[in-house]
């Protein structure tokens, strides 16, 4: 399986518009495990936002936090990767966030704790983590 995500990785740009959710290479993962004939499951705790507070949206019903990083945690729940969202290709040592927003324990998570907002709408690849709610999300310092 990890022959082909890497085979499918080199050809992204192609595959991109025929892939689900964001259409990025979070979505090879399961394709090519599906592909492979291969069980695939997410680390449970689900994925996390890191992000900033705008405090101009402090009073909208998604509350103030903004996030542009996803945290992919172990299977202890300790996080193991952070993948930006946003300004992907900018200095890679230059933190861009200072809280992490946590969806908040719900079995089954219907509907998720997180959207995906484009930052322009021509591109697949800028995107936003908002809560789908302030109360589906526990903000905390990261």
């Amino acid at each position: 399986a990890v022959r082909r995500l890497a085979e499918m990785a080199v050809h992204l740009e192609e595959l991109a518009p025929h892939l689900p959710g964001d259409g990025g290479d979070k979505d090879l993962f399961q394709l090519a495990w599906s592909l492979e004939g291969l069980p695939f499951s997410l680390a449970s705790p689900g994925p996390a936002a890191a992000g900033l507070e705008d405090e101009t949206l402090r009073a909208s019903p998604r509350g103030p936090f903004v996030g542009s990083t996803m945290v992919q945690h172990r299977s202890d729940g300790s996080p193991m990767f952070l993948h930006r969202t946003i300004d992907k290709h900018e200095d890679p040592y230059a933190l861009c966030w200072d809280k992490v927003a946590v969806a908040l324990e719900v079995c089954p998570p219907s509907p998720p704790a997180f959207v995906l907002e484009r930052v322009r709408p021509d591109s697949r690849l800028a995107v936003r983590i908002v809560p789908r709610s302030s109360a589906a999300v526990r903000v905390a310092d990261f």
